[in-house]
């Protein structure tokens, strides 16, 4: 359903002639908000979005859309919104849209498109009516245009149920709300050292072998400071192999955290994390070889 201001009505009803021009509203998953417009000025005007006046500015990529359509039911409409923008002045994130949307910047990005109708050029008092609304699918760029299939909210629709699938495997992620695990409080604090390279740290760290196998490595200090790696494997007291290479060889006296990793087995849960009224996986269930 569509809702429309009684001014709005009013004006569709009552005036021959007005003005109109699409408003865009794209929502990253990052929570960064671009706003744009089809017009040739800026228009400002209060979103359906969030119900806040903003600037939605003529300046920034052109865009072009495909037509919307009402129906009965519960069919998940789509529409294609295709941005154009100038390689030089529209950047995003520092950098080029193109370059951008092609690292994933659209990913489970979210576009409302509304129509802002107006009597005389600028004057949106009457409210404006949204088109479409949806996340972003597919998302395909070339060097000049972005095209951002957007799907009804009614996509949601399609997942599969039941949410939770029953599997020897714990179903949550360590450290996460299910979980409930605390990320810092397991922390190991160490130091690298000599002979250390790319796909090699030594380490005096002598928590058990394979204690850290399939978690993390941050690194405190030194040129690699703030990047992190997931942790192939862990010898005691000798070495860490990172699943890739890191950046750089860590220099001797480097530090960093290292943080364990869970193979989701209700073994580790208990003996490792201490942590088993949390375990959501189904380790009695006869596997689909054993079942009568």
């Amino acid at each position: 359903m569509r809702n429309a201001s009684g001014a709005l009505i009013a004006l569709l009803n009552n005036q021959s002639q007005y003005y109109v021009a699409d408003l865009l509203t794209i929502t990253q998953a990052n929570g960064a908000v671009t706003r744009l417009t089809s017009a040739d000025f800026d228009v400002t005007a209060v979103s359906q979005v969030d119900n806040a006046s903003h600037v939605f500015v003529c300046n920034g990529p052109k865009f072009t859309r495909t037509k919307t359509k009402l129906i009965v039911g519960l069919q998940v409409d789509t529409m294609t919104v295709v941005l154009m923008p100038d390689p030089v002045l529209h950047l995003l994130g520092g950098i080029p849209w193109p370059a951008a949307a092609a690292a994933g910047a659209f990913d489970e990005a979210r576009i409302v498109v509304e129509k802002a109708i107006m009597a005389k050029w600028g004057d949106t008092s009457a409210g404006t009516l949204i088109q479409f609304g949806g996340r972003v699918g597919q998302v395909e760029a070339s060097r000049s245009t972005i095209t951002l299939p957007v799907n009804s909210d009614l996509e949601l629709i399609r997942a599969l149920m039941p949410r939770n699938t029953y599997q020897p495997g714990c179903v949550h992620t360590l450290f996460d709300s299910g979980c409930g695990l605390n990320r810092a409080t397991f922390a190991v604090a160490g130091v690298t050292q000599a002979g250390s390279t790319v796909n090699q740290l030594n380490t005096t760290l002598a928590n058990a072998t394979g204690y850290f196998d399939q978690g993390t490595i941050t690194f405190t200090s030194g040129a690699l400071t703030g990047q992190s790696y997931t942790v192939k494997s862990f010898v005691s007291a000798t070495r860490f192999t990172p699943m890739r290479a890191f950046a750089q060889a860590p220099t001797p006296g480097d530090t960093f955290n290292a943080y364990p990793g869970c193979d989701k087995l209700q073994a580790t849960c208990s003996a490792k994390f201490a942590n088993l009224a949390r375990f959501r996986g189904y380790p009695y269930i006869p596997s689909p070889e054993a079942a009568r």
